[in-house]
């Protein structure tokens, strides 16, 4: 029984603010030190002229992953979305068993080359605002990320954290449009980009090659490339954020994504 709370305590307490305020002079080494004046390793115009290119280029391969007439060897869109991602953005990104210990799954650079500076992808999930509730979806959730401003980003695409995304994106349509996608809920991604909740971090013999960059998407994005975004606010919202992840250096073929700690 010792044994289980321990585990508990070691995946809660990176959003115990007390614990974290503590511990933050001892594990100094593994943080990125941000100024809000400085806190751009992307523009928001790069990042908003990325999403834009990669959705275009997912809209226009849509009519068949939407009605999933074309499908690779495993019966998924996995296939079709990922020559999209390479067509606009010059690499497609894979899940695999990360090569950091015990870590789990990890993103890899599946094909392709990422530049210094580039978004790599997105991460998943409801988005919290500070004091909306987030207790029980926090239990055992290595999936719950705050964001510097304090806002939390839920991206478990497994039980209650599920029903509460699927629940907000069904809420959030405008006429017969999507405001945002559910597919990476699966393995079946509308956008191969949005993986960016099982990006591992940085430890001593693996240093960090992405990081985090808050972006908030405008009011005016286009209305129809709207779906292919994988957040959803908790309670409705005009605006909508999202966390992407951005290279700190070139990255190529096979080379495991490691993030900093914000």
């Amino acid at each position: 029984m010792a044994g289980v709370w321990a585990a508990c305590w070691r995946v809660y307490r990176q959003r115990f603010v007390p614990w974290i305020a503590l511990n933050m002079l001892r594990e100094r080494r593994t943080l990125r030190i941000v100024h809000p004046e400085t806190d751009r390793l992307a523009p928001n115009a790069i990042i908003n002229s990325t999403l834009f290119k990669l959705f275009q280029q997912l809209s226009v391969k849509g009519p068949k992953i939407g009605s999933r007439k074309l499908k690779d060897d495993d019966g998924s869109i996995a296939l079709v979305a990922s020559e999209g991602m390479f067509k606009a953005l010059g690499f497609t990104l894979s899940l695999d068993p990360s090569l950091v210990s015990g870590a789990g799954i990890g993103v890899f650079v599946k094909a392709g080359r990422v530049s210094q500076g580039e978004v790599v992808c997105m991460y998943a999930g409801t988005v919290y605002e500070p004091g909306e509730p987030v207790l029980l979806q926090s239990l055992g959730n290595r999936y719950l990320f705050r964001c510097i401003d304090g806002l939390l980003i839920d991206g478990k695409a497994k039980g209650l954290s599920r029903l509460i995304y699927r629940s907000c994106s069904g809420r959030d349509w405008l006429g017969p449009h999507p405001l945002s996608d559910t597919t990476w809920l699966s393995a079946d991604r509308l956008n191969p980009a949005a993986v960016g909740q099982y990006v591992n971090n940085c430890c001593p013999d693996r240093p960090a090659n992405v990081a985090y960059q808050e972006f908030d998407v405008p009011l005016d994005f286009p209305l129809a490339l709207r779906r292919f975004l994988p957040n959803v606010p908790y309670t409705s919202q005009p605006g909508r954020l999202c966390t992407c992840e951005a290279s700190l250096r070139n990255e190529f073929e096979d080379e495991n994504a490691n993030c900093l700690t914000t």
